[in-house]
């Protein structure tokens, strides 16, 4: 196999940066610092080091360097389908990139078509590429393909917006990355793009319901924050008793440098999702690792007890009515009357305990009930916002449970930077 110096910008092939690659050994090594848990403290090593121009960042399920910065003067790297220089969970980076050109990329690419502006050919480098996007007034991303990237090497593609299906780097002979041209913006430097938009976001709210004849939904997150990621299911199926509202799950993930995920809103009696999409190979987590998953409410048919959900449904089969939902993480409650069946279990969950800094998270009303049918569990409110009650008995917001014979409403997933 031959061998390619790192001399320029940018490592061989002309990127600043390769997934599962070190640095081959030689009289390179500045330094080795072990207990190094992410890849921007690895980062300012090298930059605090004048004799430092490459490094390698090691994490948690590298091996034998796990959670380890070495420092290079020099850099060799063979090619991509070598496996001399290769390392599970590792990369490697020309410092110079960064310094000459701030960069916020991942190693996806996008489908092209309408929002293709241009095919560069014969471009040395990504900083190149994000230049040329730069002064492209339509242009708000870039795909940069690198010099031994065995479909389109050296090309620079310049994109109005990104679009589905955003695929990942499914072999180490692929050399790709894709870009935002204005890194200056959002919350710190902390960006989320999704198909079919032409900006970046700090937030995003994804009510659209999953369609399972189709691709999910892609995000693409760049830069080094927490990220909250909540999801709510659909809420349950009201019977005789009320369904339980959709159950609201969340978990603050750190997002070093980029990660992708997929989200899959559920419509009432379904679950709402947020995945590491297979074929990921970044850092973060591997492909398929369930990041959230809230479950759909439950069914309100059982015994006409009302559904357990984040709030419960109300009991059915009282003596004149059945009973209310339940609300804020609450209890359904029973009907009234002699013997009436009892409402659904809260999950006890207060929305105040969610760290989401760019949305209101409120809790939806508890349905009221009509005849001797239960009432739908309350869901969730955004900003004041939920979708539209079909009729009293349905609980209010986001994953509310149904009532007399109906589905629950449709979940929903919120990603926020902070």
């Amino acid at each position: 196999h031959s061998a390619e110096s790192g001399e320029g910008l940018g490592l061989a092939g002309g990127v600043c940066s390769v997934e599962n690659q070190h640095c081959v050994f030689q009289d390179n090594i500045v330094s080795i610092f072990n207990n190094i848990y992410t890849i921007d403290e690895c980062r300012d090593l090298c930059k605090d080091e004048l004799d430092c121009r490459y490094f390698t960042y090691y994490g948690s399920n590298s091996y034998p360097f796990t959670n380890a910065c070495i420092i290079f003067s020099d850099c060799l790297v063979y090619d991509s389908y070598a496996v001399d220089n290769m390392c599970f969970d590792c990369k490697t980076e020309d410092i110079a990139c960064f310094e000459v050109n701030e960069l916020c990329s991942a190693p996806v690419q996008s489908y092209k078509g309408d929002n293709l502006i241009k095919a560069l050919p014969g471009i040395q480098s990504e900083g190149e590429c994000k230049a040329l996007c730069s002064s492209e007034g339509q242009c708000s991303f870039y795909t940069y393909h690198g010099l031994l990237d065995h479909a389109y090497p050296g090309v620079c593609f310049l994109l109005s917006r990104l679009e589905d299906p955003i695929k990942p780097r499914s072999a180490n002979y692929d050399q790709f990355v894709t870009g935002i041209a204005d890194c200056s913006a959002n919350n710190g430097g902390c960006y989320l793009i999704t198909a079919g938009k032409n900006t970046t976001s700090s937030a995003l709210m994804f009510t659209d319901v999953y369609d399972y004849s189709r691709s999910p939904t892609t995000v693409i997150a760049i830069g080094s924050c927490t990220l909250t990621v909540l999801a709510v299911g659909g809420g349950g199926y009201g019977g005789i008793g009320g369904g339980g509202s959709g159950y609201v799950v969340w978990q603050e993930i750190p997002i070093h440098e980029n990660f992708m995920l997929e989200v899959k809103v559920g419509d009432g009696g379904r679950d709402s999702v947020v995945q590491v999409p297979y074929g990921w190979g970044g850092p973060g987590g591997a492909g398929g690792t369930i990041i959230v998953e809230a479950l759909e409410g439950d069914s309100g048919n059982s015994d006409d007890k009302g559904g357990n959900g984040y709030s419960g449904g109300g009991g059915g089969r009282g003596e004149n009515l059945g009973g209310d939902g339940g609300s804020d993480g609450g209890n359904g409650f029973s009907g009234d009357g002699n013997d009436p069946d009892p409402g659904g279990d809260g999950s006890g969950l207060k929305l105040s305990a969610i760290s989401v800094k760019q949305f209101q998270l409120s809790p939806g009303k508890g349905g009221a009930p009509f005849d001797r049918y239960g009432a739908g569990g309350g869901g969730v409110l955004v900003d004041g916002i939920g979708p539209q009650e079909r009729n009293q008995g349905d609980g209010q917001g986001f994953g509310g449970g149904g009532s007399d014979g109906e589905n629950g409403k449709q979940g929903m997933v919120l990603l926020d930077f902070h």
